[in-house]
């Protein structure tokens, strides 16, 4: 009697897991708790349930993700391991990819997010979010790549880099701001305005930039 009961037990307890986790307040650490405690509750009902299982580990994945920090870089490895035991079962996969992309971007690891992200907008292109992620940690990585070039002079490398950064339509203030270092290096003086004018247009705040104009109208 009790083994056939099982399964509703089960999904009793993992509504109640997926309650806590998702919907109670966010500034309630029990919430993290009760969701814990109901999620282990409803695999020792019914172990094999993949759906369980997939969600049960996102939630570790989420808050290794969470509790991580650079005085904590172990977790960034949990959370990442959490999220490919995730994957094993098959269940919205392009979560789990998304969520890998981002603990590696996270970790400012851009070359290493970009597949994952990659692979979840193939699997789910209709998602805003991660298509932002995906976007914003292309322009980092072309900038990162642009900066390496840039250190070591080679001008033209870096110069294709920071354009390539500008298509993503993020952090585009910072790549006119490098187009114009460039150019301003290779004594393109109104090229160098021009990029620096349009780092500035798209945000006046942009200190660096601003210097940088006052330095070459003096010129």
């Amino acid at each position: 009697m009790l083994t056939s009961l099982a399964p509703a037990y089960g999904r009793g307890y993992y509504t109640l897991a997926l309650y806590f986790e998702r919907y109670a307040p966010q500034k309630d650490t029990r919430a993290g708790d009760s969701a814990q405690r109901y999620y282990t509750e409803a695999l020792e009902h019914e172990p094999e349930n993949r759906e369980y299982k997939h969600d049960w580990a996102m939630f570790r994945g989420h808050k290794a993700m969470r509790d991580a920090s650079e005085s904590a870089p172990a977790l960034f490895d949990s959370a990442i391991a959490h999220y490919r035991e995730a994957l094993t079962y098959n269940i919205v996969p392009y979560l789990a990819y998304a969520n890998i992309g981002s603990v590696y971007a996270r970790r400012q690891r851009f070359q290493e997010a970009l597949p994952y992200l990659q692979k979840a907008v193939a699997l789910n292109p209709y998602d805003n979010t991660v298509n932002q992620r995906l976007s914003l940690c292309s322009a980092q990585e072309a900038i990162e790549r642009g900066n390496v070039e840039l250190r070591a002079n080679r001008l033209e490398m870096a110069l294709a880099a920071y354009q390539e950064a500008l298509k993503f339509g993020v952090l585009t203030d910072i790549a006119w701001l490098n187009v114009a270092i460039i150019k301003s290096r290779q004594s393109k003086r109104e090229e160098a305005l021009q990029a620096v004018r349009e780092a500035l247009r798209i945000n006046p705040a942009n200190s660096t930039a601003q210097t940088m104009l006052t330095q070459l109208q003096a010129r």
